[in-house]
């Protein structure tokens, strides 16, 4: 399924989302998310949170950090692929070190 709709509500016409509750724009969406952007958005703090989306069926990693008064930006990846990169990064620098201490027998 991927980010596709995700994507399509990062589209969304900003003049069709003010004044519009987050509850009536994400209905779906878990009301944890709001607490995750009013800290962003009221306290300036930068949020780093892995979670599942059903909606994309998806697990991610997310940025959400202040932009300007009143409103915050986020940051979306696929933790699936973040984590196969990193094991796969591992498994290189694993076979590096194996070669370079091969090396000198």
């Amino acid at each position: 399924m991927g980010m596709k709709p995700w994507l399509h509500w990062k589209s969304s016409p900003l003049d069709k989302m003010i004044g519009n509750s987050f509850s009536s724009l994400f209905s779906n969406m878990d009301a944890k998310w709001l607490h995750v952007y009013e800290r962003a958005t009221l306290y300036g703090e930068t949020l780093e949170i892995m979670d599942y989306s059903p909606e994309i069926d998806t697990n991610l990693k997310i940025i959400c950090f202040p932009t300007f008064p009143g409103h915050c930006g986020c940051i979306l990846f696929n933790a699936d692929q973040m984590k196969s990169i990193s094991e796969e990064n591992h498994l290189v620098r694993l076979a590096a070190v194996a070669l370079k201490s091969n090396s000198h027998i």
